[in-house]
């Protein structure tokens, strides 16, 4: 459902999905790799928070790629009290989200290099365009 509401977001000015799950994947109709792609495509950074004991591994991994592919964090806990500081990374991640504008068209191939620098920190990401 929340992938069908991605066209919502757009009204919105830096939004940011943050995602809840106990890790199991009950009735997805797309992949998960469909939810990356559609999401950077519309620069909307996804935090996903799975709770509980017992995450398979197969499950993990794929959130935890969903969460850095989309340039956000992902956290695995057991016990909810282990949550202190991951909703303070989320403010600041939401305070860092920038849209550029390019001089020329990219096409299918072409890889970008992104590097932000802000107050001697920086990061960069390397794109690939599909």
């Amino acid at each position: 459902m929340a992938y069908f509401s991605l066209e919502y977001c757009e009204s919105i000015t830096n939004p940011q999905i943050i995602v809840l799950t106990d890790g199991a994947d009950n009735s997805s109709s797309v992949t998960y790799t469909d939810v990356i792609t559609k999401t950077q495509d519309k620069n909307i950074p996804i935090s996903v928070l799975a709770i509980g004991g017992g995450i398979s591994s197969y499950y993990s991994s794929r959130m935890e790629e969903i969460a850095t592919e989309t340039g956000s964090q992902y956290l695995e806990v057991s016990n909810v009290t282990d949550l202190s500081g991951f909703f303070d990374g989320l403010s600041t991640q939401t305070s860092f989200n920038y849209n550029g504008t390019l001089s020329e068209p990219l096409v299918t191939g072409d890889v970008m290099q992104v590097t932000v620098d802000i107050n001697g920190e920086s990061t960069s990401r390397e794109l690939t365009i599909d």
